[in-house]
Protein backbone atom coordinates (compact mmCIF):
# COMPACT_ATOMS: atom_id res chain seq x y z
CA UNK A 1 0.00 0.00 0.00
CA UNK A 2 1.48 3.20 -0.81
CA UNK A 3 -0.24 6.94 -0.62
CA UNK A 4 1.23 10.13 -2.88
CA UNK A 5 0.39 13.98 -2.55
CA UNK A 6 0.13 15.70 -5.85
CA UNK A 7 0.84 19.03 -4.89
CA UNK A 8 3.67 21.05 -5.51
CA UNK A 9 3.81 22.89 -2.34
CA UNK A 10 5.02 20.02 0.58
CA UNK A 11 1.44 18.20 0.96
CA UNK A 12 2.01 14.72 2.05
CA UNK A 13 -0.39 12.44 2.52
CA UNK A 14 -0.63 8.95 4.83
CA UNK A 15 -2.55 6.18 5.05
CA UNK A 16 -3.36 5.96 8.42
CA UNK A 17 -4.92 2.13 8.45
CA UNK A 18 -6.13 -0.10 6.09
CA UNK A 19 -7.58 -3.84 6.28
CA UNK A 20 -10.15 -5.85 4.84
CA UNK A 21 -14.15 -6.08 5.18
CA UNK A 22 -15.40 -9.06 3.85
CA UNK A 23 -12.90 -9.30 -0.05
CA UNK A 24 -13.24 -5.06 -0.34
CA UNK A 25 -10.41 -3.44 1.22
CA UNK A 26 -10.55 -0.25 3.12
CA UNK A 27 -8.06 2.27 3.20
CA UNK A 28 -8.32 5.21 5.10
CA UNK A 29 -6.05 8.55 4.12
CA UNK A 30 -4.97 11.57 5.72
CA UNK A 31 -3.49 14.74 4.01
CA UNK A 32 -1.63 17.66 5.51
CA UNK A 33 0.40 21.02 4.61
CA UNK A 34 3.79 21.85 5.68
CA UNK A 35 3.82 21.94 9.54
CA UNK A 36 1.21 19.18 9.60
CA UNK A 37 -2.59 21.18 9.27
CA UNK A 38 -4.64 18.72 7.64
CA UNK A 39 -5.31 20.14 3.86
CA UNK A 40 -7.27 18.51 1.06
CA UNK A 41 -5.05 17.27 -1.48
CA UNK A 42 -5.13 15.11 -4.60
CA UNK A 43 -3.27 12.35 -4.07
CA UNK A 44 -3.08 8.78 -6.00
CA UNK A 45 -3.24 5.47 -3.87
CA UNK A 46 -1.26 1.98 -5.36
CA UNK A 47 -2.56 -1.50 -3.48
CA UNK A 48 -0.76 -4.85 -4.34
CA UNK A 49 -1.16 -8.20 -3.07
CA UNK A 50 0.77 -11.10 -3.03
CA UNK A 51 1.91 -14.04 -0.96
CA UNK A 52 4.58 -16.27 -2.19
CA UNK A 53 3.56 -17.98 -6.05
CA UNK A 54 -0.39 -17.62 -5.97
CA UNK A 55 -2.48 -20.12 -7.72
CA UNK A 56 -3.54 -19.06 -11.38
CA UNK A 57 -6.48 -16.12 -11.18
CA UNK A 58 -5.72 -15.25 -7.64
CA UNK A 59 -4.40 -11.92 -6.53
CA UNK A 60 -5.35 -8.19 -7.03
CA UNK A 61 -3.95 -4.86 -8.41
CA UNK A 62 -5.56 -1.46 -7.50
CA UNK A 63 -4.57 2.34 -8.67
CA UNK A 64 -6.66 4.84 -7.17
CA UNK A 65 -6.48 8.83 -8.44
CA UNK A 66 -8.58 11.29 -5.71
CA UNK A 67 -8.43 15.05 -7.05
CA UNK A 68 -10.37 17.52 -5.12
CA UNK A 69 -12.11 15.11 -2.44
CA UNK A 70 -13.76 12.91 -5.89
CA UNK A 71 -12.49 9.79 -7.16
CA UNK A 72 -10.56 11.12 -10.80
CA UNK A 73 -9.30 7.76 -12.07
CA UNK A 74 -8.99 4.37 -10.74
CA UNK A 75 -8.61 1.14 -11.72
CA UNK A 76 -9.17 -2.25 -10.16
CA UNK A 77 -8.05 -5.61 -11.75
CA UNK A 78 -11.32 -7.35 -10.86
CA UNK A 79 -13.22 -5.09 -12.14
CA UNK A 80 -15.15 -4.23 -8.88
CA UNK A 81 -15.93 -0.88 -8.11
CA UNK A 82 -13.65 1.59 -6.15
CA UNK A 83 -15.29 4.34 -4.15
CA UNK A 84 -13.72 7.37 -1.85
CA UNK A 85 -15.71 9.24 0.44
CA UNK A 86 -14.28 12.44 1.97
CA UNK A 87 -14.66 11.93 6.07
CA UNK A 88 -13.31 15.72 7.13
CA UNK A 89 -10.53 17.72 5.91
CA UNK A 90 -7.90 15.98 4.25
CA UNK A 91 -9.30 12.55 6.00
CA UNK A 92 -10.73 10.21 3.08
CA UNK A 93 -12.41 6.64 3.02
CA UNK A 94 -11.28 4.35 -0.05
CA UNK A 95 -13.23 1.34 -0.91
CA UNK A 96 -11.74 -1.04 -3.56
CA UNK A 97 -14.27 -3.96 -3.61
CA UNK A 98 -13.10 -7.37 -4.33
CA UNK A 99 -9.54 -7.09 -3.72
CA UNK A 100 -8.84 -8.17 -0.02
CA UNK A 101 -8.29 -11.66 0.60
CA UNK A 102 -10.95 -12.01 2.95
CA UNK A 103 -8.82 -12.77 6.37
CA UNK A 104 -8.87 -9.32 7.81
CA UNK A 105 -10.38 -6.61 9.70
CA UNK A 106 -9.06 -2.65 9.92
CA UNK A 107 -5.99 -2.50 11.64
Amino acid sequence: MHVTAVAKDGRFCEIVRWGSSGVDEIVDVQCFQPGGVPADTPFTVLWTVSSGVLPPGVGAYASIQVTSGLLAQSYNSTGAGVTVTPVSTGIYLLRVAGVGLGTGVLA
